[in-house]
């Protein structure tokens, strides 16, 4: 039986929240889904989730959901027979992967591969006017492969919610608008967004103790953190180089030295936009090894020796390619 003032059915808008408070917890009990749905709901939904009984049955149903799902493993040219990509699309898929691991980025998941290869027709429409970016010939398919692979994963996200959510009609319209008019803002929007969805969620929480502390910091500090660094990398980029592949200390050290670039030292910050598209990306690849390789570094001279180091070495390494 519901609580007062709860609805009587699970609208689309609460089952989107349950399926994200699902995806970020998968083993949560359903008391636990009872008590914290505040902490995923916007202020109007506040005080309204649904009760356990009615929540009980919901994740039985989007338990059937997720395990249908199954496309959330690493995409590679051995799933070709298995999944509806476009035949023009592989090649820059296979291209796209090897790129990700170069980046040390985790490579797109089978979900996320279906749409970059849906959102290929894209392609020629992004090549028309690139200007802005200072981008040479050679460098148009590296750009738009990622900032397609980086609308792909905005909308394999929304599938994948709705898809867990048991939503019949899901609604794409705002993402497909902001694709057709090209809005490369809307890309920052989105995962802005996102990121304040995860940093409300944490900051809701009153009961982080140090018993607890290291869930904390996998279940919500982590997930925060991998979306600050998509915005930070968009500031930078316009795109993302995917989800970093290293270990949580060297997420936090490498979010960390990005906000210090972009927020707290002008210096570095005006020396990274002078160079071109090309040595930012391989600036933030070479941090990206370094802060693998090195992440308990908490000495802030030791950082910004790096940044310096780094910064120098990119900036000189052979002639500019755009």
């Amino acid at each position: 039986m519901n609580k007062p003032g709860r609805p009587p059915v699970i609208t689309n808008e609460i089952a989107q929240i349950i399926a994200k408070m699902k995806d970020r917890h998968s083993n949560w009990s359903v008391r636990e889904y009872e008590q914290k749905f505040d902490d995923f709901a916007p202020r109007e939904l506040k005080g309204k989730g649904p009760g356990r009984t009615a929540l009980n049955d919901y994740i039985n149903k989007m338990n059937l959901n997720v395990e249908k799902m199954g496309i959330e493993r690493a995409w590679s040219s051995a799933e070709l027979n298995n999944e509806n990509i476009n035949p023009e699309s592989v090649r820059w898929l296979i291209a796209l992967q090897v790129y990700r691991k170069s980046y040390y980025s985790k490579p797109l998941t089978v979900r996320e591969a279906k749409w970059f290869s849906f959102l290929s027709g894209f392609r020629g429409v992004f090549s028309q006017d690139l200007t802005d970016f200072g981008l040479s010939p050679q460098l148009k398919d590296v750009f738009i492969s990622s900032v397609l692979a980086t609308w792909a994963e905005l909308y394999a996200y929304r599938e994948k919610i709705d898809t867990m959510a048991g939503i019949k009609n899901p609604d794409y319209s705002d993402l497909d608008n902001n694709l057709a008019n090209l809005d490369f803002e809307a890309i920052y929007k989105y995962n802005d967004v996102k990121l304040f969805d995860a940093i409300g969620e944490i900051t809701n929480r009153d009961d982080i103790n140090k018993e607890n502390l290291e869930d904390f910091n996998e279940q919500y500090l982590l997930p925060s953190l991998i979306d600050q660094i998509r915005f930070q990398e968009m500031r930078i980029l316009a795109h993302s180089l995917g989800e970093p592949d290293m270990t949580q200390d060297s997420i936090r050290l490498y979010s960390g030295i990005l906000t210090s670039i972009l927020a707290d030292n002008p210096t570095f910050f005006d020396a990274l936009f002078k160079i071109p598209h090309i040595k930012r990306i391989h600036f933030l690849s070479v941090l990206r090894n370094w802060v693998k390789e090195n992440p308990d570094v908490t000495d802030d001279q030791v950082v910004n020796s790096k940044i310096h180091e780094i910064l120098t070495d990119v900036k000189k390494d052979g002639e500019s390619n755009g």
